[in-house]
Protein backbone atom coordinates (compact mmCIF):
# COMPACT_ATOMS: atom_id res chain seq x y z
CA UNK A 1 0.00 0.00 0.00
CA UNK A 2 1.32 3.43 -0.98
CA UNK A 3 1.23 5.79 1.98
CA UNK A 4 0.06 9.37 1.58
CA UNK A 5 2.73 11.94 2.35
CA UNK A 6 1.91 14.57 4.96
CA UNK A 7 3.40 17.45 6.93
CA UNK A 8 3.29 17.93 10.68
CA UNK A 9 2.78 21.47 11.96
CA UNK A 10 4.52 22.22 15.24
CA UNK A 11 7.84 20.81 16.39
CA UNK A 12 7.30 20.48 20.14
CA UNK A 13 6.41 17.58 22.41
CA UNK A 14 3.02 17.13 20.73
CA UNK A 15 4.85 16.51 17.46
CA UNK A 16 6.71 13.58 19.01
CA UNK A 17 3.39 12.11 20.14
CA UNK A 18 1.89 12.63 16.68
CA UNK A 19 4.91 10.98 15.05
CA UNK A 20 4.52 7.93 17.28
CA UNK A 21 0.83 7.66 16.34
CA UNK A 22 1.51 8.10 12.62
CA UNK A 23 4.29 5.52 12.59
CA UNK A 24 2.17 2.96 14.42
CA UNK A 25 -0.97 3.64 12.38
CA UNK A 26 1.00 3.05 9.18
CA UNK A 27 -1.32 5.10 7.00
CA UNK A 28 0.82 8.17 6.29
CA UNK A 29 4.44 8.96 5.47
CA UNK A 30 5.85 12.04 7.22
CA UNK A 31 7.81 14.28 4.84
CA UNK A 32 8.81 16.79 7.49
CA UNK A 33 7.74 19.36 10.05
CA UNK A 34 6.86 23.03 9.71
CA UNK A 35 7.55 25.19 12.75
CA UNK A 36 7.87 28.97 12.89
CA UNK A 37 10.03 28.96 16.03
CA UNK A 38 12.68 26.34 15.25
CA UNK A 39 15.52 26.50 12.77
CA UNK A 40 15.30 24.42 9.59
CA UNK A 41 17.27 21.20 9.79
CA UNK A 42 16.63 20.54 13.47
CA UNK A 43 15.42 16.97 13.99
CA UNK A 44 12.33 16.02 15.99
CA UNK A 45 12.09 12.26 16.60
CA UNK A 46 14.11 11.75 13.42
CA UNK A 47 12.17 14.15 11.17
CA UNK A 48 13.57 17.48 10.03
CA UNK A 49 12.16 20.97 10.37
CA UNK A 50 11.55 22.11 6.78
CA UNK A 51 10.89 25.75 7.56
CA UNK A 52 8.34 28.11 9.10
CA UNK A 53 4.61 27.81 8.52
CA UNK A 54 4.75 31.16 6.72
CA UNK A 55 6.57 29.37 3.86
CA UNK A 56 3.92 26.65 3.51
CA UNK A 57 2.97 27.57 -0.06
CA UNK A 58 6.57 27.28 -1.24
CA UNK A 59 7.28 24.09 0.73
CA UNK A 60 4.01 22.50 -0.40
CA UNK A 61 4.93 23.08 -4.06
CA UNK A 62 8.46 21.77 -3.54
CA UNK A 63 7.30 18.49 -1.98
CA UNK A 64 3.98 18.28 -3.87
CA UNK A 65 2.16 17.72 -0.57
CA UNK A 66 -1.20 19.21 0.34
CA UNK A 67 -2.07 17.33 3.53
CA UNK A 68 -1.04 17.40 7.16
CA UNK A 69 -1.92 17.47 10.84
CA UNK A 70 -1.38 20.12 13.50
CA UNK A 71 0.56 18.85 16.51
CA UNK A 72 0.00 21.70 18.95
CA UNK A 73 -1.41 20.89 22.38
CA UNK A 74 -2.98 24.29 23.10
CA UNK A 75 -6.49 24.37 21.65
CA UNK A 76 -6.51 28.03 20.69
CA UNK A 77 -3.00 27.63 19.31
CA UNK A 78 -4.31 24.96 16.91
CA UNK A 79 -7.16 27.23 15.87
CA UNK A 80 -4.77 30.07 15.03
CA UNK A 81 -2.55 27.79 12.94
CA UNK A 82 -5.55 26.41 11.04
CA UNK A 83 -6.60 29.95 10.16
CA UNK A 84 -3.04 30.73 9.07
CA UNK A 85 -2.87 27.63 6.86
CA UNK A 86 -6.30 28.29 5.35
CA UNK A 87 -5.17 31.79 4.41
CA UNK A 88 -1.99 30.47 2.80
CA UNK A 89 -3.48 27.41 1.09
CA UNK A 90 -7.30 27.35 1.15
CA UNK A 91 -7.42 23.84 -0.36
CA UNK A 92 -5.01 22.30 2.14
CA UNK A 93 -6.42 19.09 3.66
CA UNK A 94 -6.13 18.10 7.31
CA UNK A 95 -5.89 14.43 8.23
CA UNK A 96 -6.99 12.68 11.41
CA UNK A 97 -4.56 10.28 13.05
CA UNK A 98 -5.59 7.48 15.43
CA UNK A 99 -3.33 5.22 17.43
CA UNK A 100 -4.08 1.51 16.81
CA UNK A 101 -4.59 1.12 20.57
CA UNK A 102 -7.42 3.67 20.60
CA UNK A 103 -10.94 2.23 20.87
CA UNK A 104 -13.58 3.76 18.60
CA UNK A 105 -17.21 2.66 18.91
CA UNK A 106 -19.96 2.29 16.34
CA UNK A 107 -21.48 5.23 14.46
CA UNK A 108 -18.83 7.66 15.70
CA UNK A 109 -18.23 10.75 13.58
CA UNK A 110 -14.72 12.24 13.67
CA UNK A 111 -13.81 15.46 11.88
CA UNK A 112 -10.54 16.17 10.06
CA UNK A 113 -7.36 17.18 11.86
CA UNK A 114 -7.97 15.20 15.07
CA UNK A 115 -5.33 13.36 17.10
CA UNK A 116 -6.49 10.32 19.07
CA UNK A 117 -3.83 8.84 21.32
CA UNK A 118 -3.17 5.32 22.58
CA UNK A 119 -5.74 4.05 25.07
CA UNK A 120 -8.33 6.71 24.26
CA UNK A 121 -11.89 5.36 24.14
CA UNK A 122 -14.78 6.85 22.18
CA UNK A 123 -18.07 5.05 22.75
CA UNK A 124 -20.92 4.67 20.29
CA UNK A 125 -22.74 7.56 18.59
CA UNK A 126 -20.30 10.29 19.60
CA UNK A 127 -19.45 13.29 17.44
CA UNK A 128 -15.92 14.71 17.51
CA UNK A 129 -15.44 18.04 15.77
CA UNK A 130 -12.50 19.18 13.66
CA UNK A 131 -9.00 19.41 15.17
CA UNK A 132 -9.82 17.83 18.53
CA UNK A 133 -7.30 16.05 20.73
CA UNK A 134 -8.04 12.97 22.85
CA UNK A 135 -5.08 12.11 25.04
CA UNK A 136 -3.80 8.85 26.52
CA UNK A 137 -6.57 6.89 28.30
CA UNK A 138 -9.15 9.65 27.91
CA UNK A 139 -12.76 8.59 27.49
CA UNK A 140 -15.73 10.08 25.66
CA UNK A 141 -18.84 8.14 26.63
CA UNK A 142 -21.81 7.36 24.40
CA UNK A 143 -23.78 10.07 22.57
CA UNK A 144 -21.37 12.81 23.60
CA UNK A 145 -20.12 15.66 21.45
CA UNK A 146 -16.80 17.51 21.34
CA UNK A 147 -16.83 20.88 19.61
CA UNK A 148 -14.04 21.77 17.21
CA UNK A 149 -10.58 22.40 18.70
CA UNK A 150 -11.60 20.94 22.08
CA UNK A 151 -9.58 18.39 24.05
CA UNK A 152 -9.64 15.68 26.70
CA UNK A 153 -6.43 15.40 28.71
CA UNK A 154 -4.84 12.13 29.85
CA UNK A 155 -7.31 10.11 31.89
CA UNK A 156 -10.12 12.67 31.50
CA UNK A 157 -13.48 10.88 31.35
CA UNK A 158 -16.97 12.03 30.43
CA UNK A 159 -20.30 10.40 31.12
CA UNK A 160 -22.87 9.89 28.40
CA UNK A 161 -24.50 12.71 26.40
CA UNK A 162 -21.91 15.28 27.47
CA UNK A 163 -21.22 18.35 25.34
CA UNK A 164 -17.78 19.96 25.30
CA UNK A 165 -17.73 23.38 23.63
CA UNK A 166 -15.41 24.82 21.00
CA UNK A 167 -11.79 25.21 22.15
CA UNK A 168 -12.55 23.96 25.66
CA UNK A 169 -10.15 21.69 27.56
CA UNK A 170 -10.97 18.99 30.08
CA UNK A 171 -7.66 18.54 31.85
CA UNK A 172 -5.85 15.45 33.11
CA UNK A 173 -7.90 13.14 35.30
CA UNK A 174 -11.06 15.28 35.31
CA UNK A 175 -14.50 13.65 35.27
CA UNK A 176 -17.74 15.00 33.81
CA UNK A 177 -21.11 13.58 34.86
CA UNK A 178 -23.77 12.47 32.36
CA UNK A 179 -25.61 15.09 30.29
CA UNK A 180 -23.47 18.02 31.44
CA UNK A 181 -22.54 20.87 29.11
CA UNK A 182 -19.19 22.63 29.04
CA UNK A 183 -19.24 25.97 27.24
CA UNK A 184 -16.76 27.26 24.69
CA UNK A 185 -13.22 28.46 25.50
CA UNK A 186 -13.41 27.07 29.03
CA UNK A 187 -10.97 24.94 31.04
CA UNK A 188 -11.82 22.19 33.52
CA UNK A 189 -8.90 21.86 35.93
CA UNK A 190 -7.01 18.64 36.57
CA UNK A 191 -8.76 15.98 38.69
CA UNK A 192 -11.95 18.06 38.91
CA UNK A 193 -15.47 16.64 39.03
CA UNK A 194 -18.16 18.39 36.99
CA UNK A 195 -21.55 18.14 38.70
CA UNK A 196 -23.13 21.15 36.97
CA UNK A 197 -22.97 22.77 33.55
CA UNK A 198 -19.99 25.03 32.84
CA UNK A 199 -20.39 28.36 31.04
CA UNK A 200 -18.31 29.98 28.31
CA UNK A 201 -14.89 31.46 28.96
CA UNK A 202 -14.28 30.27 32.51
CA UNK A 203 -11.84 28.14 34.49
CA UNK A 204 -13.42 25.66 36.90
CA UNK A 205 -11.63 23.49 39.42
CA UNK A 206 -12.25 21.21 42.39
CA UNK A 207 -14.57 18.47 43.69
CA UNK A 208 -17.19 19.55 42.93
CA UNK A 209 -15.76 21.97 40.38
CA UNK A 210 -16.42 25.66 40.95
CA UNK A 211 -15.63 28.69 38.83
CA UNK A 212 -12.32 30.20 39.92
CA UNK A 213 -11.95 32.90 37.27
CA UNK A 214 -12.90 34.13 33.83
CA UNK A 215 -10.51 33.53 30.96
CA UNK A 216 -9.78 35.02 27.56
CA UNK A 217 -9.79 32.82 24.47
CA UNK A 218 -6.01 32.87 24.19
CA UNK A 219 -5.12 32.51 27.88
CA UNK A 220 -2.50 29.74 28.25
CA UNK A 221 -3.50 26.71 30.29
CA UNK A 222 -0.85 24.07 29.59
Amino acid sequence: MVKEKIFIFGGGLQAKLAIDIIEKEGKYDISGILDSFKNPGIKVAGYGILGPIERLSEISRKFNINKGVIAIGDNYGRLKVVKQINNLLPLFEFVTIKHPAANIGSRVQIGPGCIIAAGATVNNDCIIGDHCYLAFKSGLSHDSCMGEFSSLGPGAITGGSVQVGTCSAVAIGANVLNRRKIGSFSVVGAASLIYHDVGDGVVVYGIPAKEVRKRKKDDPYL
